[in-house]
């Protein structure tokens, strides 16, 4: 069993912000495993080490009773998928299109679903779509949490963009800034990055619905417990 201090403090900071900031921007150790804290019967115990992408889905879906999300990752390669769990895609695809053609499937069965975009500004505008909808015509109305992984991929350099990349950004920078709000909690876009300077400045800059949220190497305690498999 384990101390609330004893979480990694970025993962309490996630936490804390879950359904209150509209963007989070991860950076640092970001393809490492990390240990899945799960809280029970007043107890936090952990449930394994795991990616990024289980980390994230946990803490937007399956943690909190009170919080759950529907959950869209995306990068350059495969498009809008869900490495976590099997799941139709299909329908937010469609909803968050807006009777657009964003994206052409490549769909085996319902549980290897990859959804591609025409290009880079197709893909930001459905993101956008997303963030600001509010979902009033779904029967279950959950937020969205978006997640662009390799998202420092998506531009070459952010000191001199294209008009495709300036395009990209300013649809994430509206959606920011424009998230709708479902069930007291607000739609989310996490972009995660290798460093924050990999992204245009002028998108977190003075953006207070941007969250920042630093990975550090694991410390002693961590890597005891993942030496020693104590949990």
């Amino acid at each position: 069993m384990f101390r609330e201090d004893q979480i990694p403090k970025w993962l309490r900071e996630l936490e804390s912000f879950v359904g209150i900031k509209s963007a989070f921007i991860i950076e640092g150790n970001i393809n490492d495993i990390y240990p899945r804290f799960v809280r029970k019967n007043g107890e936090i115990n952990i449930n394994g080490f795991v990616s990024l992408n289980h980390i994230l889905y946990s803490s937007f879906v399956s943690n909190n009773p009170d919080v759950s999300y529907d959950m869209l990752y995306c990068d350059p390669i495969n498009g809008f998928y869900n490495p976590v769990v099997a799941t139709n895609l299909g329908p937010l695809i469609l909803e968050f299109s807006q009777g657009k053609s964003y994206c052409s499937s490549n769909v085996t069965d319902t549980r290897q679903q990859c959804y591609k975009a025409k290009d880079f500004v197709s893909m930001s505008e459905l993101i956008k779509n997303a963030i600001t909808s509010n979902r009033l015509q779904t029967e279950n109305k959950k937020p969205v949490a978006i997640v662009m992984n390799f998202a420092s991929r998506y531009l070459s350099t952010p000191n001199q963009l294209s008009e495709e990349e300036i395009s990209m950004f300013l649809n994430l920078l509206y959606g920011s800034l424009n998230a709708a709000r479902i069930n007291r909690l607000r739609n989310v876009l996490i972009l995660v990055v290798d460093k924050i300077n990999d992204l245009p400045t002028w998108f977190y800059f003075n953006n207070p619905n941007v969250k920042t949220i630093s990975i550090p190497h694991p410390d002693k305690h961590v890597r005891q417990i993942f030496i020693h498999d104590e949990y």
